[in-house]
């Protein structure tokens, strides 16, 4: 939300701004936009970084056991779905309980830049942070193509 509006005041008074955005800007839109429609249910924290050699999306997924998790990519778009699972307890003889954790399923969906290489994307999940490095193809060279 806050990038989205830097970057169109920048552009009202630097039309050369929108040439120079980077390739992961419209990456963080999608997540903004996400956001800003008011998603029901519970959405995990989530950062996403280019790096040297593409860029790394980290998820906060405590309590979530890994093979609760599900990472995939179609068509140029990748998705991170989860489930975590209800730990409430049945409150018996009148006791008080009070229960702030969220749980329940997840979905987050969005496309990725052109740049990425669908065939080298990583998943790792760690003291409850999923790390997904997402590689940046090889540049392409230009080549002479002979005339006949």
């Amino acid at each position: 939300m806050f990038t989205s509006r830097i970057g169109s005041l920048l552009e009202q008074d630097y039309p050369i701004a929108a040439l120079t955005r980077l390739p992961f800007e419209r990456v963080l839109r999608e997540f903004n936009d996400q956001s800003d429609r008011g998603i029901k249910g519970w959405v995990p924290a989530m950062d996403v970084e280019e790096i040297d050699d593409g860029f790394r999306v980290s998820m906060d997924l405590p309590g979530i056991a890994v093979q609760d998790i599900e990472v995939t990519i179609d068509d140029g778009a990748l998705s991170i779905k989860g489930e975590r699972k209800s730990s409430e307890k049945q409150i018996e003889d009148g006791r008080f309980g009070r229960y702030e954790r969220r749980h329940g399923t997840f979905n987050r969906t969005f496309q990725l830049p052109k740049s990425v290489d669908p065939d080298q994307i990583e998943a790792e999940c760690k003291h409850g942070v999923l790390t997904v490095k997402l590689h940046k193809r090889e540049a392409l060279q230009p080549r002479r193509i002979e005339v006949q």
